[in-house]
């Protein structure tokens, strides 16, 4: 079989081939027919004077490669009262709109103010009943493009095919694409008021829809658009206003004993309805001994002001797996940037349900203004897994519970998520037998955080309320995390920033930090990675020590906590102690002054990276005879001046002991990260040294025991290194 598509991009690509010569052809490719509704000439479509006035003329005269040109006006498939008659495409050709009727070139056109109608309103104007079946009619094409129309007035009300695709019916179809269109009051009994598009062999996998308008279209499933075992690209799409009155307002994606995977990127649902999936439905039917498969992407997408009468005000999730007959249903839609605002669901789901084993995967999403009884945000049932990171659920309001989310027998993990004042019940997430695991997130002002005992884990999170009944929490603050308003703070979706003081920053765990925040910002701006949804922004300045004033210091004798020896201009520095069992200790001096911060900036913490060399002993061994590396901190020089003295052995700190520092380095390094805590001790107006000792000041094994790390006297890209994090409020 050929392979099919449907090029529809006149203005960017074919334009660059199209040179049209008096003869009407365009180059070696194949011909341009005319259509032109008042024509007047010899009608045989070879020019504007002498166009088609019947658009299936052309389309019956054209062959592989051809072009037809159709200028304003209305075309109807017949002029009789034949239902079953449709435009009906044909293999490896283009039709193009929005023509005014004098252009040479393609890309004079103007579709939009050249308003080209295809419509199915024959027999009585203005009555539906007597309307086509289909509009357009594309049955296993190859290469058919569908570009600059109005296409509406399809009423398909009959059974089977003849109940489906009002607009557009299109089947079996590889590479379609459709652009430039306006599909709008189509109806069909059955499946896809606006455009059935069913998969056929490739399962529609070439099939594009770029710059679409679906408009106030009717189907039971799938109001605008319904897709079936097929994975289309749409983009710059949008679906207004159109009914189901089963499943899927503005658009149903279905795989039935198959695989469904389109990919949606700059889509809009609003003020699409119905029973289930107001504005789209993604399903995965299988049954027997068939398995179906659907992962759709959605990509900078809005879900708003759509309603459904039961479930998934904007999106329902929806896995049919018939496992007592052999055959599995896998759905696991990819959402990537995408708004959920002022969506409501009857029962539950506001923004989106998730049922029976649904298991999306959400990064960079926001739930805001949503409302169901159950659900505000999110539903999730029967099964399903959700994987949430970088979300924010704020104002969104339940009648009865979850105002924020409602689970049941499912599982569900959130990374870096903010869950704040969404109201309506004093519950925030209803949570019945299911498990999840909490990281990096905050609740605030939803009422009680979770409704019931529930299990599962909760790692560095803000809670108001504390650690909720049957969870398993670590490093869990209950301080108010000073949150601002919902709004735009760049990218795609809107967020939550805090304010320079508030606990969620750096408080994270940086082993389960995300790499960006939800609006694409790099993680980790400071010395620790932020709770929540959104990463503020901090400003680091990295310095290495001085070469001339640090190195280190070897004790007289065991014990006496005396300086004897000391060597500023080795290219390594010891922490341990030699086989007299007399300490070493380090200091490494940076000149903070050299930072010049801004004068109102704000300390947020630092960290100072040290390059192991090698080792006396095994690093482990060392640690266990001597304890831990500590560091002591001193604002200024430990001495009476920056340069390395002897007495900076045991001289005052300005905080003493301030943590220790992995036991294994990583990538041979060791690094220390301090919290805005360390402030106080940051110099700006001189040196600033750190003092590197072990725990114990005695071993008595008559071994040498030394960590050895470059100092500033080794090469520049092994020196220690100190980084200071701030910023400006």
């Amino acid at each position: 079989m050929n392979k099919t598509r449907i090029i529809l991009n006149g203005l960017l690509i074919l334009a660059l081939l199209v040179f049209v010569l008096p003869t009407g052809r365009v180059n070696a490719a194949g011909t341009v027919y005319y259509v032109r509704a008042n024509a007047s000439g010899s009608n045989n479509g070879t020019s504007w004077a002498n166009a088609y006035k019947d658009l299936q003329s052309a389309i019956s005269a054209a062959s592989t490669g051809d072009e037809i040109w159709v200028a304003k006006g209305t075309y109807k498939p017949t002029n009789g009262i034949n239902r079953n008659l449709s435009f009906k495409l044909k293999a490896e050709i283009a039709l193009y709109g929005g023509f005014a009727g004098t252009e040479t070139q393609r890309t004079q056109r103007n579709w939009t103010t050249n308003i080209t109608v295809l419509s199915g309103d024959i027999g009585t104007a203005n009555n539906a009943a007597d309307n086509s079946l289909h509009v357009v009619y594309i049955d296993d094409m190859d290469s058919v493009t569908l570009d600059g129309f109005t296409i509406s007035a399809g009423n398909a009300t009959g059974t089977f095919a003849n109940g489906k695709g009002g607009g557009i019916y299109s089947v079996g179809n590889a590479d379609l694409l459709l652009e430039n269109l306006e599909i709008a009051n189509n109806k069909a009994k059955i499946e896809g008021g606006g455009l059935y598009n069913g998969g056929g062999m490739n399962r529609g996998i070439g099939t594009k829809l770029n710059n679409v308008r679906f408009m106030n279209n009717v189907a039971a499933d799938g109001g605008g658009m319904y897709n079936l075992n097929s994975s289309p690209n749409i983009t710059k799409t949008t679906f207004t206003e159109n009914t189901a009155t089963a499943t899927g307002g503005g658009m149903k994606n279905l795989a039935y004993d198959d695989f469904a995977s389109p990919t949606l990127n700059n889509v809009l649902f609003s003020n699409n309805t119905a029973s289930e999936g107001g504005g789209l439905l993604n399903g995965s039917f299988a049954s027997f001994d068939f398995d179906a498969y659907s992962t759709p992407h959605l990509i900078n997408v809005n879900f708003i002001n759509n309603k459904a009468s039961k479930t998934g005000g904007g999106l329902q999730n929806n896995s049919y797996p018939e496992p007592d007959f052999g055959g599995w249903g896998a759905l696991n839609p990819v959402l990537k940037n995408v708004n959920f605002i002022n969506n409501s669901a009857d029962i539950a789901g506001g923004g989106m349900e998730n049922h029976f084993h649904a298991n999306p995967t959400l990064t960079g999403v926001t739930f805001s203004g949503n409302s169901a009884p159950k659900g505000a945000g999110v539903s999730n049932i029967d099964g399903s897994t959700v994987t949430l990171t970088n979300v924010t659920f704020n104002g969104n309001i339940a009648t009865d519970t979850g105002n924020w989310m409602y689970n049941a027998d499912s599982s569900a993990s959130f990374t870096n998520i903010t869950v704040s004042d969404n109201t309506g019940s004093n519950c925030g997430l209803t949570n019945s037998q299911a498990n999840m695991t909490v990281i990096n997130s905050i609740f605030w002002g939803n009422g009680a955080t979770f409704c019931e005992s529930t299990p599962g884990t909760l790692k560095n999170s803000i809670i108001q309320g504390g650690c909720p009944t049957g969870i398993t929490c670590s490093q869990v603050s209950t301080s108010d995390p000073l949150l601002g308003t919902l709004k735009n703070n760049g990218g795609f979706t809107k967020t939550m920033a805090f304010s320079p003081n508030s606990p969620a920053r750096d408080r994270g765990n940086g082993e389960w930090c995300p790499e960006t925040d939800q609006r694409g910002t790099e993680r980790m701006q400071g010395p620790g990675c932020d709770i929540g949804a959104y990463e503020k922004e901090q400003t680091a300045v990295a310095l290495s020590s001085q070469a001339v004033n640090d190195g280190w210091i070897l004790e007289w004798m065991e014990g006496t906590g005396a300086g004897a020896t000391m060597n500023n201009s080795a290219a390594n520095i010891y922490v341990g102690d030699d086989d007299m069992d007399r300490q070493y200790r380090a200091i490494l001096s940076f000149n903070t002054a050299s930072l010049a911060l801004p004068a109102n900036a704000v300390i947020s913490g630092a960290r100072l990276k040290l390059k192991s060399q090698n080792t006396v002993a095994d690093n482990l061994a060392i640690y266990y005879d001597l304890g831990n590396l500590i560091f002591d901190i001193r604002k200024g020089p430990f001495g009476d001046e920056p340069a390395l003295q002897l007495r900076d052995f045991t001289a005052a700190s300005t905080q003493d002991n301030v943590g220790n520092i992995a036991k294994v380095p990583v990538n041979g390094l060791y690094i220390k990260t301090w919290l805005q805590s360390i402030a106080p001790s940051i110099n700006l107006n001189g040196v600033t040294q750190f003092r590197l000792r072990l725990a114990e000041t005695t071993d008595n094994d008559m071994t040498a025991d030394a960590l050895n790390f470059y100092s500033g006297d080794a090469a520049a890209a092994n020196r220690p290194q100190l980084i200071v994090y701030y910023y400006v409020p």
